[in-house]
């Protein structure tokens, strides 16, 4: 969440984000002109969370619209979730990593196998999943000499 609230702090001032109960947009191009436009609404829907409150849930969902969504234009698939995901995480901190991959890629394919988001979302901790990806996927950690 830290990672979470720091990028939404980032984007606050450029930006003016409403919540709404409705949905919004239908692919990425949508959201990218609402953000040229300087505006940007997020569904407040399926906001129940286990560990989460509401507004830390909708703080995460900003965050996930702008950087994948927007800047790689990542559709809404699960194809486009799981490239949602590597673009995410390649960016955030390591203590985020397990998050991104319960909310991207665990929503994602929830949503995407029963055609529906769940009322309330699951958290579910695949920590050997994610080392796995890590080691084929992300670049190895240098250390300066």
């Amino acid at each position: 969440m830290a990672h979470s609230r720091e990028v939404y702090a980032a984007v606050g001032s450029l930006l003016t984000i409403e919540f709404t109960q409705r949905t919004v947009y239908f692919s990425p191009e949508d959201i990218l002109a609402d953000v040229e436009r300087g505006r940007l609404e997020i569904n407040t829907e399926h906001c129940d969370h286990p560990l989460w409150t509401p507004e830390e849930n909708l703080i995460f969902r900003v965050v996930h619209d702008l950087l994948p969504h927007v800047l790689y234009l990542r559709p809404f698939s699960l194809e486009g979730e799981v490239l949602s995901f590597h673009d995410h995480v390649r960016r955030a901190p390591p203590e985020a990593r397990l998050a991104l991959f319960t909310e991207i890629f665990g929503y994602a394919a929830i949503r995407y196998s029963t055609g529906v988001y769940p009322d309330v979302q699951r958290c579910i901790a695949f920590p050997a999943l994610l080392a796995d990806y890590e080691a084929s996927f992300l670049p190895p950690k240098t250390h300066a000499a």
